[in-house]
């Protein structure tokens, strides 16, 4: 596993064959693929602008799954962010939210369970956040049990978050700051 390292971050990247996809920004416009009709509809009962609510240029189904995904990566830290919950949020049945993920080969809870696990591994990779406890950044990503996060952590990755964190301070000592392996790092 190639380990990589910037400024004060250690960065590994998670074993699942490619780099953690990025956040995904778009440009909103009032035009987006959803219509003005229906724009205006759901601004005024979400209570948003009306420009905040359709991808520009997307078939209004993929302006949905980028409005839902999108979403998601903004209520991570909510350990209530079930489908049932993202569904109710955008107005649509569980079951419409079903289809448009498997439509992309996912389920709606095991696309959040990834990003919650990304959101982890980095975090526990970080080293502006070595001196938080492995389970303050599970609970920062949506996890309250701890044995649960640590076999998820484990299945999806093949080590328990604690070894990933040990690892990290070892490359980060060793690479970043210099000194070798066993040095106390500031603030333990």
């Amino acid at each position: 596993m190639e380990l990589v390292h910037a400024d004060t971050a250690v960065s590994l990247p998670p074993p699942s064959g490619g780099p953690t996809p990025p956040v995904t920004t778009h440009r909103l416009t009032p035009e987006g693929a959803l219509g003005a009709p229906l724009d205006g509809l759901t601004a005024l009962l979400t209570g948003q602008p009306d420009n905040a609510l359709s991808f520009s240029g997307a078939p209004p189904q993929q302006s949905l799954f980028l409005c839902v995904q999108s979403y998601i990566r903004e209520h991570l830290g909510d350990s209530e962010l079930t489908p049932r919950s993202v569904a109710r949020a955008h107005h649509i049945s569980l079951r419409y939210l079903h289809r448009l993920f498997h439509q992309h080969g996912l389920t709606v809870a095991a696309w959040i369970r990834q990003q919650r696990l990304e959101g982890c591994w980095r975090d526990l990779t970080d080293a502006a956040m070595f001196a938080h406890p492995i389970q303050a950044i599970a609970g920062r990503w949506g996890f309250t049990d701890s044995a649960h996060f640590s076999r998820a952590f484990r299945a999806a990755y093949g080590l328990p978050p604690s070894h990933l964190r040990r690892r990290a301070k070892t490359v980060w000592e060793e690479r970043v700051v210099g000194r070798g392996p066993g040095t106390v790092l500031p603030g333990h």
